[in-house]
């Protein structure tokens, strides 16, 4: 009888239950019906761009500039979402040219979108995914929950380079003490030095600085000679070396005070490198590693050499530590090539591996010369070749050791304030790249330059 009782006050619990639940199941089934649900959910999932036009302006080879297009793809520039903090960027910085006053963005998002006017701060819908923005500055966005009451705001960024990585910025030294004059000068490095050359003084002035602002005063070359070739200057071994009109070699370790090298003479010399300095003699090119004994380095195509100045650079080849190679260039004795006359050579320590020197001719197959100038000045930065000389409005640059020669048309490019007028004289050190000219007016301008991906 117990468990007859326990039964029907169980089932009559049951019944009950079942009856509050009822209304309620209906009054849920009414709002499913008749009302919006609301949900307290807002953010931004998902963030792209469309492609991106942009003009840019570069020089072209008659030196004046001219307007190009470029496009970068939007599925090449990805976002990332910090939800945390309310941060969407571009994970990579786009180039420096990039026009982005002009970016269709598209938003993945939950909740209703809202995007802050710059002109009066305000947030107002999102009401088209065709619209264009300015990202120039960061844009803010708003999202609202459908409840009304939840919402998350959002700062979105574009990031652009302040400048391409392989741009070269330029910065003109101001207040400093260089003359060079109208006369013939010579800028040379040793270390971590710069020397000026100049013809002031016979047989030869010299003035040098650390930093392109504070210049030496100008000294008198110290020496026995009558005068020193200022356009046979060569750096060999860590000393400067050049020639008298006589043909005997003259050497400095301090560029002030010189003496006679070496009583075999020369006709006159050539370039250096690690391993030996080269001179002309005769019909051919000799080479020495003592200043005594000459070797023949090369006997073809003398009537090619360049005249003085050479414009000379000597570098560890990529693919043998033991090998160098060595260019000079310089416009050429025959007037008839008119191009600047280039030779190359590949030397070593070990006779079986070292080379003569070679005039690199150009035939249909190779129809990229480097221009003829009265005054070529050639260096070695960022394991390029880059060349300039008198009435350039430009440089050239080469990638394989000076076979051939193409005009530079952006990013690395001559300061906008030098002329073709002016003769160029260029010199590296480091990272930092150092050109030297002098206006008609008689204006000695000191530029220094790197590249932006050197810049800390």
């Amino acid at each position: 009888q117990i468990d007859s009782v326990k039964m029907k006050k169980s089932a009559s619990t049951i019944i009950a239950v079942l009856c509050m639940c009822l209304p309620m199941a209906v009054l849920f089934s009414c709002l499913s019906d008749d009302t919006t649900e609301t949900s307290p959910s807002c953010a931004i999932t998902g963030f792209s761009i469309g492609n991106i036009k942009s003009a840019v302006v570069i020089t072209n080879l008659s030196g004046n500039d001219t307007t190009v297009y470029r496009t970068i793809s939007g599925t090449t520039v990805r976002f990332s979402i910090d939800q945390l903090k309310g941060l969407i960027t571009s994970v990579d910085s786009l180039p420096t040219w990039t026009d982005i006053t002009r970016i269709v963005p598209s938003v993945t998002h939950t909740g209703t979108l809202y995007r802050k006017s710059p002109a009066d701060q305000e947030y107002y819908p999102v009401t088209s995914s065709k619209d264009s923005i300015d990202f120039t500055n960061s844009v803010d966005y708003l999202v609202v929950a459908t409840d009304g009451q939840s919402s998350k705001h959002y700062t979105v960024t574009i990031r652009k380079s302040k400048a391409d990585a392989d741009s070269l910025l330029w910065s003109e030294t101001a207040g400093h003490n260089l003359d060079l004059g109208n006369g013939k000068a010579r800028i040379m490095t040793l270390g971590n030095r710069l020397y000026a050359f100049t013809r002031v003084q016979l047989p030869l002035s010299v003035t040098t600085s650390d930093d392109g602002t504070i210049w030496t005063t100008p000294v008198k070359a110290k020496t026995s000679a009558t005068e020193l070739d200022i356009d046979q200057l060569t750096i060999w071994h860590d000393q400067f070396y050049t020639c008298t009109p006589e043909g005997k070699i003259y050497t400095s370790a301090d560029a002030a005070n010189w003496q006679l090298a070496a009583e075999p003479t020369v006709d006159r010399l050539l370039a250096a490198d690690a391993n030996y300095l080269y001179a002309l003699q005769g019909n051919s090119i000799v080479a020495t590693t003592d200043l005594q004994n000459w070797t023949t380095a090369g006997t073809t195509d003398i009537a090619r050499l360049p005249q003085s100045p050479v414009a000379t650079v000597a570098y560890t080849t990529s693919t043998n530590t033991d090998l160098q190679s060595v260019v000079m260039a310089g416009k050429p004795q025959d007037t008839t090539i008119g191009y600047t006359a280039v030779w190359y050579k590949i030397s070593s320590a070990t006779a079986t591996s070292d080379q003569p020197w070679s005039y690199i001719d150009h035939t249909v197959n190779n129809s990229y010369p480097l221009p003829e100038a009265d005054h070529i000045s050639l260096v070695r930065y960022d394991n390029t070749l880059y060349a300039v000389g008198t009435g350039f409005t430009t440089f050239y640059r080469s990638v394989d050791n000076g076979i051939t020669w193409k005009a530079v048309t952006e990013k690395f490019m001559l300061p906008r304030q030098h002329t073709s007028t002016q003769t160029p004289h260029i010199a590296v050190i480091g990272n930092d790249m150092w050109l030297i000219s002098t206006t008609s007016d008689g204006i000695t301008h000191v530029w220094k330059g790197r590249l932006n991906k050197f810049n800390a």
